[in-house]
């Protein structure tokens, strides 16, 4: 079950990551 929050919070950091390049490009 841990792994499932550890997995979200992977998404939302791979989303602000992709968000941040956008943004600088």
């Amino acid at each position: 079950m841990s792994n499932r929050t550890f997995d979200n919070e992977s998404d939302i950091i791979g989303l602000s990551c992709t968000l941040s390049t956008a943004y600088k490009g």
